[in-house]
């Protein structure tokens, strides 16, 4: 492809330089960009992507907390309370008669709105709650180590254009340099090199900091020491296609979408907590039994059985609390709908628009710029045009490359946006 083509010419071996000093801080750079570790080099944003999912730093906290989720259910009590045994002892003295006394009750408070089966519907509740909060931190970590690619390819990308764009600043300063000197320029002429030749440095050194930083980022999003970023390949894969989807399919996306689901479970998991609060705090029946020997020997059994009002409902309160906070989640992942609705639309669209931005650039601006360089340093030579003209056409034509590399990163951008808002992101990690 086009990008493929100029970006190929970026990554030649510069050319001999004509200031020693320069020469040495400039591939001293270039040094430091270099991959410490080939083995770790990452192909595509697919696989940038998969690597997220499996070793990213928010995936392993949603591990832990569904692992913890495992004990849910396997030991769901029926009862609120344990039962309770009561002894007393003494003794008494009587003329009926004398001796040691001693009371034993043991007694059971019940939940009349079944505890056991509202623990079990919430811990099952909570398991796919946790189900999906995990799903989607690793839509999540894929999203961010996708986009860390992304960022890191097209910012070694650019550091290789402004590589090359410093190379021919070089050259054309240590010219008109040259020109001066032999009285065929104006001093004016060697000025404007040398800044030309300090402005492309500038740039060149402001390319290595996004790089660094974006290295940094991609090292973070997939789990890698800081010390040995990834390496990554210089240009982007053939371009993808539009994304076509309709109306239906859309509205069917959107419920893939990973936070709309983490949300619309957990707030099946708050409604099944009110039920659990609601049995908990309900009324209750006391079942019980004493045995009483008194001190003159006679002994006395007892039952007992008392039944809370039903019209009083002491968990009134607290349930209204936990259905307020489940109507919260509930709004969250309607809002979360509409965002994911947005995001959809919006990606989809900007699948069409870099891609034909892309192409309008590659053919109507970097072709026709080149052109305009290559007439413009052969006028300069040929002593029919000034410098200042070749610098500005100079000037152009690194606009437009990196005008066509922003639309190249901003496609991928667009499709893992796309992808992360269906809930396909790395279905597979």
């Amino acid at each position: 492809m086009l990008l493929g083509a100029w970006l190929a010419c970026a990554s030649v071996p510069t050319r001999a330089r004509a200031d020693d000093h320069s020469e040495r801080t400039h591939e001293s750079a270039r040094d430091r960009m270099a991959d410490p570790n080939p083995s770790a080099h990452l192909s595509s944003v697919e696989a940038a992507a998969r690597l997220g999912a499996a070793e990213g730093p928010a995936v392993v906290g949603a591990q832990l907390a569904r692992h913890g989720g495992d004990g849910l259910g396997r030991s769901v009590p029926v009862l609120v309370h344990a039962p309770v045994l009561a002894a007393q002892g003494g003794y008494r003295r009587s003329a009926q008669g004398s001796g040691p006394e001693v009371t034993v009750q043991l007694s059971q408070e019940i939940p009349m709105r079944g505890v056991g089966g509202t623990r079990r519907r919430a811990a099952s509740a909570t398991r796919d709650a946790l189900d999906a909060a995990l799903v989607a931190a690793r839509a999540e970590a894929a999203r961010r180590a996708a986009l860390a690619f992304i960022a890191t390819v097209e910012a070694a990308a650019l550091l290789a254009l402004r590589d090359r764009a410093l190379d021919d600043a070089m050259r054309l300063a240590q010219l008109s340099r040259r020109r001066v000197e032999v009285g065929a320029a104006q001093p004016l002429e060697g000025a404007l090199g040398e800044s030309e030749r300090g402005r492309a440095r500038a740039a060149h050194i402001e390319a290595e900091g996004v790089l660094i930083e974006a290295s940094a980022e991609l090292a973070i999003a997939t789990g890698r020491d800081l010390a040995t970023p990834p390496a990554t390949p210089i240009t982007f894969a053939a371009p993808a296609k539009p994304v076509v989807v309709t109306s239906a399919e859309l509205a069917r996306l959107v419920e893939l979408n990973p936070t709309v689901r983490a949300l619309d479970e957990r707030a099946r998991a708050a409604v099944a907590q009110v039920g659990v609060v609601r049995a908990v705090g309900g009324a209750t029946v006391v079942a019980g039994a004493s045995y009483q020997r008194e001190g003159n020997g006679d002994q006395v059994g007892v039952g007992q059985l008392a039944v809370g009002l039903p019209f009083f409902d002491p968990a009134a309160f607290d349930t209204a609390e936990r259905r307020v906070e489940a109507a919260a989640l509930q709004a969250s992942a309607q809002i979360a709908r509409a965002d994911a609705r947005k995001e959809l639309y919006l990606a989809r669209h900007d699948t069409e628009h870099y891609l034909e931005l892309f192409e309008e650039v590659g053919t109507g601006a970097v072709g026709p710029a080149r052109e305009t360089v290559r007439l413009a340093e052969r006028a300069w030579s040929a002593g029919t045009e000034t410098l200042a003209q070749l610098l500005f056409a100079r000037q152009r034509l690194v606009g437009a490359e990196e005008q066509l590399l922003h639309a190249r990163a901003e496609l991928e951008r667009a499709h893992v946006r796309f992808d992360y808002a269906a809930g396909r992101l790395a279905e597979s990690p």
